[in-house]
Protein backbone atom coordinates (compact mmCIF):
# COMPACT_ATOMS: atom_id res chain seq x y z
CA UNK A 1 0.00 0.00 0.00
CA UNK A 2 1.45 3.29 -1.01
CA UNK A 3 0.29 6.65 0.15
CA UNK A 4 -0.58 8.73 -2.88
CA UNK A 5 -0.74 12.38 -2.06
CA UNK A 6 -2.32 14.57 -4.63
CA UNK A 7 -1.71 18.26 -4.45
CA UNK A 8 -4.11 20.59 -6.12
CA UNK A 9 -3.06 24.03 -7.10
CA UNK A 10 -5.53 26.86 -7.37
CA UNK A 11 -6.48 27.76 -10.90
CA UNK A 12 -6.11 31.41 -11.73
CA UNK A 13 -8.84 32.99 -13.78
CA UNK A 14 -7.85 33.32 -17.37
CA UNK A 15 -7.86 36.64 -19.10
CA UNK A 16 -8.75 37.11 -22.69
CA UNK A 17 -6.54 38.87 -25.20
CA UNK A 18 -8.61 42.04 -24.83
CA UNK A 19 -8.50 42.12 -21.02
CA UNK A 20 -5.34 42.18 -18.97
CA UNK A 21 -5.15 42.20 -15.20
CA UNK A 22 -3.85 45.47 -13.75
CA UNK A 23 -0.38 45.20 -12.33
CA UNK A 24 1.33 47.40 -9.79
CA UNK A 25 4.99 48.09 -9.49
CA UNK A 26 6.19 47.96 -5.89
CA UNK A 27 8.07 51.06 -4.89
CA UNK A 28 9.26 52.72 -1.74
CA UNK A 29 6.67 54.29 0.52
CA UNK A 30 5.89 57.90 -0.19
CA UNK A 31 4.89 59.95 2.88
CA UNK A 32 1.58 61.74 2.56
CA UNK A 33 2.18 65.40 3.15
CA UNK A 34 -1.41 66.18 4.16
CA UNK A 35 -1.29 63.57 6.93
CA UNK A 36 2.02 64.87 8.25
CA UNK A 37 0.70 68.44 8.30
CA UNK A 38 -2.50 67.42 10.14
CA UNK A 39 -0.47 65.37 12.64
CA UNK A 40 1.96 68.24 13.24
CA UNK A 41 -0.86 70.74 13.78
CA UNK A 42 -2.73 68.45 16.19
CA UNK A 43 0.46 67.60 18.10
CA UNK A 44 1.45 71.26 18.42
CA UNK A 45 -2.08 72.13 19.57
CA UNK A 46 -1.86 69.43 22.24
CA UNK A 47 1.56 70.67 23.41
CA UNK A 48 0.27 74.26 23.46
CA UNK A 49 -2.65 73.13 25.61
CA UNK A 50 -0.23 71.57 28.07
CA UNK A 51 1.91 74.72 28.09
CA UNK A 52 -0.78 77.41 28.37
CA UNK A 53 -4.12 75.63 28.73
CA UNK A 54 -6.02 75.62 31.97
CA UNK A 55 -8.13 73.07 33.78
CA UNK A 56 -10.56 73.31 36.68
CA UNK A 57 -8.97 72.11 39.90
CA UNK A 58 -11.01 71.07 42.93
CA UNK A 59 -9.26 70.98 46.28
CA UNK A 60 -9.89 71.49 49.96
CA UNK A 61 -8.38 74.58 51.54
CA UNK A 62 -8.76 76.80 54.57
CA UNK A 63 -11.29 79.58 54.40
CA UNK A 64 -10.33 83.23 54.73
CA UNK A 65 -10.44 83.09 58.54
CA UNK A 66 -8.32 79.89 58.58
CA UNK A 67 -10.89 78.22 60.82
CA UNK A 68 -12.17 75.32 58.68
CA UNK A 69 -11.66 73.62 55.34
CA UNK A 70 -13.88 74.37 52.40
CA UNK A 71 -13.97 73.00 48.88
CA UNK A 72 -12.40 75.38 46.37
CA UNK A 73 -12.64 75.20 42.61
CA UNK A 74 -10.09 77.20 40.66
CA UNK A 75 -8.71 77.34 37.16
CA UNK A 76 -5.03 76.38 36.95
CA UNK A 77 -2.64 75.71 34.09
CA UNK A 78 -1.71 72.12 33.35
CA UNK A 79 1.99 72.80 33.95
CA UNK A 80 1.16 74.43 37.29
CA UNK A 81 -0.82 71.37 38.39
CA UNK A 82 1.99 69.00 37.35
CA UNK A 83 4.68 71.11 39.04
CA UNK A 84 2.56 71.26 42.19
CA UNK A 85 2.13 67.49 42.14
CA UNK A 86 5.82 66.78 41.63
CA UNK A 87 6.66 69.19 44.45
CA UNK A 88 4.25 67.48 46.85
CA UNK A 89 5.10 63.83 46.29
CA UNK A 90 5.54 61.71 49.44
CA UNK A 91 8.89 62.01 51.18
CA UNK A 92 10.99 58.91 50.51
CA UNK A 93 14.64 57.95 50.92
CA UNK A 94 15.54 58.33 47.26
CA UNK A 95 13.43 61.34 46.37
CA UNK A 96 15.20 61.79 43.04
CA UNK A 97 13.99 58.37 41.90
CA UNK A 98 10.36 59.17 42.71
CA UNK A 99 10.59 62.57 40.99
CA UNK A 100 12.25 60.94 37.93
CA UNK A 101 9.53 58.26 37.80
CA UNK A 102 6.78 60.92 37.95
CA UNK A 103 8.47 63.06 35.28
CA UNK A 104 9.17 60.00 33.13
CA UNK A 105 5.54 58.91 33.38
CA UNK A 106 4.40 62.38 32.28
CA UNK A 107 6.80 62.31 29.30
CA UNK A 108 5.69 58.79 28.31
CA UNK A 109 2.05 59.92 28.53
CA UNK A 110 2.69 62.94 26.29
CA UNK A 111 4.63 60.89 23.73
CA UNK A 112 1.95 58.19 23.82
CA UNK A 113 -0.77 60.73 23.08
CA UNK A 114 1.23 62.14 20.16
CA UNK A 115 1.77 58.59 18.83
CA UNK A 116 -1.94 57.93 19.34
CA UNK A 117 -2.78 60.97 17.20
CA UNK A 118 -0.54 59.54 14.47
CA UNK A 119 -2.21 56.13 14.67
CA UNK A 120 -5.67 57.69 14.67
CA UNK A 121 -4.83 59.58 11.49
CA UNK A 122 -3.45 56.39 9.97
CA UNK A 123 -6.70 54.60 10.72
CA UNK A 124 -8.68 57.17 8.76
CA UNK A 125 -6.15 57.09 5.92
CA UNK A 126 -4.21 60.32 6.35
CA UNK A 127 -1.38 59.18 8.58
CA UNK A 128 1.54 56.96 7.71
CA UNK A 129 3.03 56.58 4.30
CA UNK A 130 0.98 54.80 1.69
CA UNK A 131 2.75 52.50 -0.76
CA UNK A 132 3.26 54.13 -4.11
CA UNK A 133 1.65 52.23 -6.96
CA UNK A 134 1.83 52.67 -10.67
CA UNK A 135 -1.06 51.44 -12.75
CA UNK A 136 0.16 49.74 -15.91
CA UNK A 137 -3.22 48.69 -17.22
CA UNK A 138 -3.31 48.67 -20.99
CA UNK A 139 -6.33 48.58 -23.20
CA UNK A 140 -6.45 46.99 -26.60
CA UNK A 141 -8.45 48.79 -29.22
CA UNK A 142 -11.24 46.70 -30.59
CA UNK A 143 -11.33 46.44 -34.37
Amino acid sequence: MSDDVSVTTPVEPSTSANEQAPTTTPSRSVPRLDGIIVWAVLSLAFLAYIAVGSIRVQFWGLDDTFSFYIKRIESRSVLHVWSYEIGHLPEVTHQWALNAAFGGAAIVMILGIIAGIWLMLDEVGTGRAQPATRDTTTSVDKA
